[in-house]
């Protein structure tokens, strides 16, 4: 009987352990009401194309019509960067980034094609993300970010951070990330190039959110972890800039955005401002669910609030007119 009660007692302080340092995510807030575009109309406008790190997965709360499992998962949020930066700068914006997105996305595939403009309106998600591009008059800057989801990077998450195994998938992860995304990023940026038709286009690249020192508050990441997250990352955007300049557009860094606000560089990883691995916990309920590896390793509002500000110096600096 002792040993039962120990077995157990070792079980609820492991538990107990694991709420301590994973966020814990309350049930879904209710959808978005503030407008997508804050300012129609406006003499400056902004176009954001691109995945989750734009569109605003990690913030919460999404517009009505984006979080839809099976019809639309764009998970767009006013709390993203591209908001903050029409909210600051008094600018339109024409929103079409999607959650998951990878290149084909933006170039030629309809991501959601069940979603669509019967019961919202335009809900972006359901055609190719140029097609919106190219439709549009008298823009002033597109952003995109994309590549991420091209290289994996859901899989790398899931592999060395859910299941803990990802060493033999290494090098197969890196060598992708010259083989096919590289490519796969050059046409994307020329076609958009094309598109925006001599509107400046600026390429993103990916804010890594692991801190310069391991630690040991993350449950789930081994040193070795660490240390390929951190190459990873790396090499992802040294892609994105080998590509952006291939295609002949500019790009914004923020590599390092996050700085002094990611894991390990905050007393507790709830004050980070990137997600660490989300969980659920049903009303009532003692087990805990662990959720979707979607909205981990993604800003949170304070990381977008951070992106806003290593983007806004760059935009400001454009010709007006």
């Amino acid at each position: 009987m002792r040993r039962h009660w120990l077995i157990w007692a070792a079980v609820g302080a492991l538990a107990a352990a694991v709420v301590a340092v994973v966020l814990i995510d309350p049930w879904s807030e209710p959808p978005e009401s503030a407008p997508l575009d804050p300012n129609p109309g406006a003499s400056f406008q902004i176009v954001a194309l691109g995945d989750s790190y734009i569109s605003g997965e990690g913030t919460r709360r999404y517009y009505e019509g984006t979080d839809e499992p099976g019809r639309n998962m764009c998970h767009r949020a006013a709390r993203a960067y591209p908001h903050l930066l029409a909210d600051h700068l008094n600018a339109s914006l024409v929103f079409a980034a999607c959650s998951g997105a990878e290149t084909a996305d933006v170039l030629d595939r309809r991501q959601y094609p069940a979603s669509g403009e019967e019961d919202y309106g335009e809900v972006y998600g359901a055609r190719p993300q140029i097609e919106v591009l190219e439709e549009l008059h008298d823009f002033d800057v597109v952003l995109i970010s994309i590549g991420g989801n091209d290289a994996r990077f859901r899989e790398i998450g899931e592999k060395c951070l859910r299941f803990r195994d990802c060493g033999d998938a290494e090098a197969r992860w890196l060598r992708r990330l010259e083989t096919t995304v590289s490519p796969a990023l050059i046409r994307t940026y020329t076609r958009v190039k094309e598109a925006a038709d001599g509107v400046p286009v600026f390429a993103m690249t990916y804010p890594n959110p692991l801190g310069r020192e391991y630690c040991d508050k993350l449950v789930g990441i081994e040193p070795k972890e660490w240390d390929f997250l951190n190459i990873f990352v790396k090499k992802l955007n040294k892609t994105v800039r080998g590509a952006a300049r291939a295609a002949q557009i500019k790009w914004i860094a923020l590599d390092r955005a996050l700085v002094k606000h990611r894991f390990c560089e905050t007393k507790r990883v709830a004050e980070a401002a990137i997600n660490f691995i989300r969980v659920r916990i049903g009303s009532g309920q003692r087990i805990v669910h662990f959720g979707d590896i979607q909205e981990s390793l993604h800003p949170n509002e304070e990381g977008h609030r951070l992106m806003e500000a290593a983007v806004l110096p760059r935009i400001e600096a454009l010709p007006s007119g």
